[in-house]
Order: C-alpha cells, then sequence, then structure tokens
C-alpha cells in the first residue's frame, strides 16, 4: 500500500471474482498508507493485576479471534485481559505465551492493524510478550480470555518414488 500511496493510483481487488470486489480509489490508498505506518510503540511495565476483559467490544474480539486464526507458529497461545500495572495504570492487553522470537513485531503490527480495521483506531490494546514459566500465566489463565493459536504443520520429505517397498511404482 506504501508504495502506490500519493501517487494517484487506485487498487483494485477481487475484480471480476467475487461480490466483494471494489476500487481503493488514490485517497483511499493514502488513509490505508499513513493509518497502517503509525505502528506500535514499543515500553515495558510490570502487571500487577489481572482481570477478565470487558472494555472491548465484540467486533474488536471478534475481529482479534479472525486475526489470530492466521497466526500460525507466532506463538503457543494468546490471552485477552484487562491488567493494572505497577504504576497504577489500568489497560486492556493480549498477551502472547512463548512467542518465537522473530515474530514479536510481525504479532504487535498485526494487532495493531486489526485494531484500525475493526474501527476503533483511537483505542488501544496493548501487546506483551510472555514465557509460560511467568508467575502472570496462572492469573491470565484463571482471569483471561484464551485463544489457541494454530500449530505449524510440519510436512515430511516427500518419499522417491520406488524407495517404500511396501508400494513399488506401478509401471505401464
Amino acid at each position: 500500500i506504501s508504495m502506490i500511496a500519493g501517487k494517484d493510483i487506485s487498487l483494485g481487488l477481487n475484480l471480476a471474482v467475487a461480490p466483494s470486489s471494489i476500487i481503493l480509489p488514490p485517497d483511499v490508498i493514502s488513509w490505508m498508507a499513513e493509518t497502517i505506518s503509525n505502528g506500535p510503540i514499543m515500553s515495558e511495565a510490570k502487571i500487577k493485576e489481572v482481570f477478565p476483559p470487558s472494555a472491548l467490544p465484540e467486533i474488536v474480539v471478534s475481529a482479534l479471534d479472525t486475526k489470530l486464526a492466521t497466526m500460525a507458529g507466532y506463538a503457543d497461545i494468546a490471552y485477552l485481559a484487562e491488567v493494572v500495572y505497577d504504576n497504577d495504570i489500568t489497560s486492556s492487553v493480549i498477551i502472547f505465551i512463548n512467542t518465537k522470537a522473530d515474530a514479536e513485531a510481525a504479532i504487535a503490527n498485526a494487532i495493531s492493524e486489526t485494531l484500525i480495521f475493526s474501527g476503533i483506531e483511537a483505542g488501544s490494546l496493548d501487546v506483551m510478550f510472555l514465557n509460560s514459566e511467568n508467575p502472570i500465566c496462572a492469573k491470565l489463565a484463571k482471569f483471561g480470555l484464551r485463544f489457541d493459536l494454530p500449530k505449524l504443520i510440519k510436512k515430511g520429505q516427500p518419499a522417491a518414488p520406488g524407495s517404500d517397498p511396501k508400494k513399488p511404482p506401478i509401471l505401464i
């Protein structure tokens, strides 16, 4: 999107293949590029208390569920909760458990985009990454809304033809 923003170019999506076909005009392209360029801000905080999630609209929870279903292999699980940090700030948070080290930035950006495109771009949702040994995980399991992320399916190497004596090649 950022490559065509500001160049007076429209973008056609699903043209002639789906009822959802649409042509996005240049101003929409520019808005999208500007919106997604405002990515997450990195900070650190310590959780003091954990509560069930309550501040996010159902449309956001549904959008998060849909997005998390596409994140195979990024982390083991995620919890949506409300927390109070050690500085007494209360916030909604999604916490990923046992995240792959190189996936953290991609996850944070995906969550940011999910919030923006679910219609609450002014809202906020903190994104955290913990390992399963962290004591907060027990509180998250008790109070948080759990999302099981899909596992990567490892496909085995295809066997060379004729290498399995139980399945000899068929010669015609």
